[in-house]
């Protein structure tokens, strides 16, 4: 289910639960280019969730912005 900002942002899945809003992206690449992030950082900004995820091929978990973590495929 892909969802947008209302300026037209999209990312690819958004989990909802007693936690409140989880907008997630998935992408292929290890290395993101800051505006690779800008349709997480909307969307947390314009719904008020607390973090965004990335599903990536990096090889540990990060947090890449204040609010967007960065999480491996392969990660044990």
């Amino acid at each position: 289910m892909v969802c947008r900002t209302s300026g037209g942002a999209e990312v690819d899945r958004v989990s909802e639960g007693d936690f409140g809003l989880v907008p997630v992206e998935v992408k292929y690449c290890s290395a993101l280019a800051r505006r690779d992030l800008s349709p997480l950082r909307d969307f947390t900004t314009e719904h008020g969730c607390r973090p965004g995820v990335v599903v990536d091929n990096d090889t540990a978990p990060r947090l890449l912005e204040e609010r967007v973590l960065g999480v491996p495929f392969c990660w044990p």
